[in-house]
């Protein structure tokens, strides 16, 4: 039985082309927390891009606009294949994490293949089969009841402002004339007089 070792070492310049990349690989697709575990949010990791809202209406699909650009003009694709809505230029919800191999986002000078937007490019890899049977099992648990406790209840101004102020009873009671509220009239006619009038 013969053995073959095979190495590879990425290319530090990229000397035939000016498109201006940057690859998400596997170790930060599947290592970095992501919420939701949307792997679009690791746009957020290339220089020049920010969160832009949502791109579609009911679904909350992440926006995230690329040097100065529009979010709904960059270009979304799966292994090479549009993967975007039409209607909103959305991308289409992505596979989970474990599943892709990386993907790249291209940001500005890429070539014609990639020229049917204006924004960045961004495509998305899955990982390849094997000769052999492997796969994963997980879980993962996103429940308050795991939440840590706060040590007391939170209490601010507002809150005790609010608890202090008078109940719509009492406001309702002082803007009835006084002949219709049970009891004034007596104790109008206990009260004393004042000393003085106020000013």
């Amino acid at each position: 039985m013969s053995r073959s070792t095979v190495t590879s070492a990425a290319s530090p310049i990229e000397t035939t082309s000016g498109v201006i990349r940057e690859t998400i690989d596997r170790v930060r697709v599947s290592e970095l927390p992501l919420n939701g575990r949307n792997v679009l949010q690791l746009q957020l990791l290339v220089p020049g891009v920010v969160s832009a809202g949502s791109l579609d209406q009911g679904a909350g699909t992440p926006g995230f606009a690329v040097n100065g650009g529009i979010s709904s003009s960059n270009m979304y694709s799966l292994d090479g294949a549009e993967y975007q809505d039409a209607y909103f230029n959305a991308p289409l919800p992505f596979p989970n994490p474990d599943a892709l191999q990386e993907f790249t986002i291209q940001t500005n000078a890429y070539s014609a293949e990639f020229g049917r937007n204006r924004g960045a490019s961004v495509n998305a890899v899955t990982k390849s089969g094997a000769n052999e049977f492997h796969g994963g099992a997980y879980e993962f648990v996103r429940n308050d009841i795991f939440d840590a406790r706060r040590s007391s209840p939170p209490r601010s101004r507002f809150l005790s402002a609010i608890s202090s102020a008078p109940s719509s009873a009492d406001l309702s009671a002082r803007t009835r004339p006084s002949s219709l509220r049970p009891g004034r009239a007596r104790m109008n006619a206990e009260r004393p007089p004042p000393a003085h009038p106020r000013c």
